[in-house]
């Protein structure tokens, strides 16, 4: 991939990915630069604005800041008991973090800020070329599940604009399925961290990734498997659960 041919060439200190119809705003690498060397952190990521293919890039203060719509820092607040704050730079222990990771994975690949060592000699990993999508997705699941990370730093602040495409996944079947794969691996990893996570609360965000899957019903039965095995007391999984097994039932002549 274009991005894994970008990674060999790599000969600084940290990385920092942008697609070709992205934007990184002002002061992105400045500030990423300065609160990883202030802080000592190997991973790092900020929020971000987000564009529809209509939307122009003439005027990117007009745009909302995607995660701070989404309540991010009240989320943040909810889920882990002990983050530092230094301005804007929200420091996050990582097995708490998981929490907030499995409730909202929007976290955009352009406001991913790695130092290179722990990429290349700690993760070891690169972009999986048998994801023709959620290859992204995947690298960070690498990166935030890998044992010598501890925490993780978010800036509070938009530092790139994402262009989003009408055309997505939830529309395209073969994205589906590359989705579907990604998050088999990602449930068996946060499943490691159950003991933290809790089993209520994971299967509950389990529950919630069903929706996500509108093409190939099929799929949904894993998740259903994933939830049943770490919480099969709540009466709505059995019941949608049986409405999935009616509704996908070949019908008979």
């Amino acid at each position: 991939s274009a991005r894994n041919a970008g990674l060999k060439l790599v000969n600084g200190k940290y990385i920092c990915f942008l697609d070709s119809d992205d934007i990184m705003l002002e002061d992105n690498l400045k500030l990423k630069i300065q609160y990883a060397e202030q802080k000592n952190l190997k991973l790092i990521f900020s929020d971000f604005c987000q564009l529809s293919e209509m939307d122009n890039f003439n005027n990117p203060n007009k745009h909302k800041a995607f995660l701070r719509e989404y309540g991010y820092i009240d989320l943040i607040a909810a889920n882990i008991p002990k983050y530092i704050r230094d301005g804007i730079c929200y420091i996050l222990p990582k097995d708490y973090f998981l929490k907030v990771a499995v409730k909202n994975m929007g976290i955009n690949t352009n406001t991913i800020f790695i130092d290179s060592d722990f990429l290349f000699n700690e993760v070891r990993a690169s972009f999986d070329t048998d994801l023709k999508s959620a290859e992204d997705l995947d690298m960070w699941r690498k990166l935030i599940f890998n044992k010598n990370l501890s925490e993780i730093g978010y800036l509070d602040t938009p530092l790139s604009i994402y262009r989003f495409y009408n055309a997505h996944w939830m529309q395209d079947p073969q994205k589906e399925y590359f989705l579907y794969r990604w998050l088999k691996r990602f449930i068996n990893d946060l499943k490691k961290y159950k003991d933290v996570i809790g089993n209520q609360y994971l299967a509950e965000e389990i529950w919630n990734m069903l929706w996500w899957f509108k093409q190939n019903k099929g799929y949904k039965f894993f998740f259903f498997g994933e939830i049943f095995l770490l919480y099969p007391w709540k009466l709505k999984y059995w019941r949608n659960f049986f409405h999935l097994l009616i509704t996908i039932r070949p019908k008979t002549s």
